[in-house]
């Protein structure tokens, strides 16, 4: 069975920038992100994991991601208000939990973990908008769902911290083509648009091809919303936070 195959078995296919499923089946380096928003990963991001492992397993060398650096803003899509400021020192630890089951969760795999903090801590502001902010279209951000209904009538509104999270993660990409080569992101359903800004970058910056393939999200019958980190109900990965009976 080849990797496409397997991933329609398996139904872990959403969107993807390919013309053709088929082209999963070429190795090639891929990276994977977490925002430590948390200090545990939840069954969401296993769903996703279970599809990265699948690459791994064919071929595909893996960058593994932990948001050092995004996780200080945290992505706003999807939420109705202002995220709280993070304080440094919870992120930090919340970097070191989310690795250290990266490394469970893949173990027996070879991959390579990296943290975004450790790129964005030495980026000079004004370089940043001029070499790449200028590159990024505004109405792209403007038309997103989640964007309109923060600013429209009645919303709460959307910081330039929280509005300039796409271009943070799209870096993630650029930067990561760079430095090691790696052509395809994979990830959830909810981060197809801040992972087509990367595309987008390394087109325009690189002159070079690059690809997304997302997988479909883990949803709450409860609610009708995504499992996530910062929602309520959240099934953890940490066994201390979550109870055997959930």
């Amino acid at each position: 069975m080849k990797l496409s195959e397997e991933l329609q078995w398996r139904g872990f296919v959403n969107q993807m920038t390919f013309d053709d499923i088929s082209k999963v089946d070429t190795p090639r380096k891929f990276y994977f992100g977490v925002d430590p928003s948390a200090d545990s990963m939840q069954i969401g991001n296993l769903a996703a994991a279970m599809m990265v492992r699948l690459f791994m397993e064919y071929g595909h060398e893996a960058y593994l991601l932990v948001g050092g650096a995004t996780g200080m803003i945290g992505d706003p899509d999807g939420k109705k208000d202002e995220r709280e400021v993070r304080d440094a020192n919870v992120v930090a630890h919340n970097v070191e939990c989310i690795s250290a089951q990266y490394r469970r969760v893949f173990e027996g795999r070879d991959f390579h973990l990296v943290n975004n903090a450790d790129w964005f801590r030495n980026i000079n502001y004004i370089d940043f908008l001029y070499k790449v902010g200028k590159y990024m279209s505004m109405t792209q951000l403007l038309d997103r769902e989640f964007v309109q209904a923060r600013i429209g009538e009645g919303g709460s509104g959307i910081s330039y911290a929280e509005f300039s999270y796409s271009l943070m993660q799209g870096y993630d990409f650029l930067h990561l083509f760079r430095e090691h080569g790696v052509t395809l992101q994979v990830c959830g359903a909810d981060q197809w648009g801040n992972s087509t800004t990367g595309v987008s970058l390394i087109r325009k910056l690189e002159g070079s091809e690059a690809h997304v393939y997302s997988v479909p999200l883990v949803i709450n019958k409860a609610t009708g919303r995504k499992f996530g980190k910062s929602e309520g109900g959240a099934i953890w990965l940490d066994e201390n936070k979550t109870s055997v009976y959930k």
